[in-house]
């Protein structure tokens, strides 16, 4: 599972470059935004954890024994 599984750009939270030139800036922005608009932070705050609940450690133990089982037959 990859951030782009658990993150919805915009809906669920942000997907960030973590590299370049101007990530300084998009990240302050982005930062401030939350900061600054508590109705954002509860939106982005309850569609996360509604992601978050349907991805658990169980699942992912799951999901990787089945992928050694198929890989090993």
């Amino acid at each position: 599972c990859g951030t782009d599984e658990l993150v919805d750009h915009e809906e669920s939270g942000y997907v960030l470059p973590v590299v370049g030139d101007t990530i300084q800036d998009l990240w302050a922005e982005r930062i401030n935004a939350l900061t600054d608009d508590k109705a954002l932070r509860q939106r982005l705050g309850t569609a996360g954890r509604k992601i978050a609940e349907q991805h658990t450690f169980v699942d992912y133990v799951n999901q990787f024994r089945k992928l050694l089982t198929d890989v090993l037959e």
